[in-house]
C-alpha cells in the first residue's frame, strides 16, 4: 500500500551509516506503523477499520474476565499489544511483534542513532505491507479462543 509518511534520516551512532525513519502524520488517528523484521522495516495498520483488531480485543476481554483478571485500560492495551501478533499473518516469513519498538541500523544492527537529522524532514510516498489476518480468519471461534488461552498460559508460565 502506498502511503504518505514523514521521513527523517539519522546516522547510526555505531557505524555512521544513514537510516531512514518513517512516521505517520500527527493527525493520523487509529493508524499505526508497526516495526517488522526485528526493527528493519515497517508495516501499516488501520486499527479503526481492522475488524480483527476489534474482534481480538473483545475476545481477550472475555477471556480475562473468565479468568477473573481485571486490568486498567493501559495495562489491557499492553496485553493486547503483547498478544495481537498471533492474529496477524507473517510478513516475509517473520511473525509480527507489536511490542517491538527499536528501529535497527540496516548495516550493523545497532539501535543507537545520532539525535541530529541528516537534512530536513520530508514527506515521502512509501510502499508498505499492510497487516493482514488471513490465517486467523480461517480459524473457528473455539480455535481462536484456544489460541489466545494458550498464549496467555505461555506468558503466565514464563513470568513464574
Amino acid at each position: 500500500m502506498k502511503i504518505k509518511l514523514r521521513q527523517e534520516e539519522l546516522l547510526c551512532s555505531n557505524c555512521g551509516k544513514p537510516r531512514t525513519f518513517y512516521y505517520l502524520s500527527d493527525y493520523s488517528y487509529g493508524e499505526r506503523l508497526v516495526l517488522i523484521n526485528h526493527g528493519t522495516g515497517y508495516a501499516y495498520m488501520n486499527m479503526i477499520e481492522d475488524a480483527v483488531y476489534d474482534e481480538f480485543s473483545v475476545l481477550l476481554k472475555c477471556i480475562l474476565n473468565e479468568r477473573g483478571i481485571v486490568l486498567a485500560q493501559s495495562d489491557f492495551a499492553e496485553v493486547l499489544n503483547l498478544l495481537f501478533g498471533i492474529a496477524c499473518d507473517n510478513i516475509g516469513g517473520v511473525p509480527i511483534d507489536f511490542l517491538y519498538s527499536m528501529e535497527k541500523c540496516l548495516s550493523c544492527g545497532s539501535v543507537k542513532f545520532d539525535s541530529e537529522l541528516v537534512g530536513a524532514e520530508k514527506i515521502a510516498e512509501v510502499d508498505l505491507p499492510v497487516i493482514t489476518h488471513e490465517s486467523w480468519n480461517l480459524l473457528n471461534d473455539e480455535e481462536k479462543r484456544n489460541a489466545v488461552n494458550d498464549l496467555l498460559d505461555k506468558f503466565k508460565s514464563a513470568r513464574n
